[in-house]
């Protein structure tokens, strides 16, 4: 069984694709975020189980920083898909842009100036992520 038939995964793999295709990430890097944030488990999908921090939902979005968070699987993915695409957009790199999704922009951008270490944890989140949709090309982060 792959990640993608995981839970509840094939009940939202088409809404993550069409996010993916309007926000124009490669094809099943936002699913498989997805699915790295929640497993596809229906209890943090729907809200129940919360992250340690508080994040919320399949997309594991901050209810601080998105008022919205946890309301609409949907308003989710996209808010989700709005963020990552916001980082490529500001990175030039899908590695960095899933890091920034993880630990923060803010961080990616220390990190890449030599002013702090990658937490492991991050490192760790993106090597799981590619290894199940490999992208061709470089990385800022290597």
């Amino acid at each position: 069984m792959s990640w993608q038939d995981e839970g509840e995964g094939p009940l939202w793999m088409s809404a993550l694709h069409v996010a993916e295709i309007r926000h124009a990430i490669p094809h099943n890097l936002l699913a498989r975020l997805a699915y790295q944030e929640s497993r596809f488990k229906s209890a943090v999908i729907n809200g129940r189980e919360r992250s340690s921090v508080g994040a919320i939902g399949m997309m594991q979005l901050m209810p601080a920083y998105f008022p919205g968070a946890g309301v609409s699987v949907l308003a989710d993915i996209e808010t989700a898909a709005e963020l990552l695409a916001s980082h490529f957009e500001r990175f030039g790199d899908w590695w960095a842009a899933v890091a920034a999704y993880n630990d923060g922009a803010g961080n990616v951008d220390k990190f890449l100036k030599g002013e702090r270490l990658m937490p492991q944890e991050t490192r760790d989140y993106v090597a799981a992520v590619f290894a199940d949709v490999p992208l061709s090309g470089g990385s800022a982060l290597a």
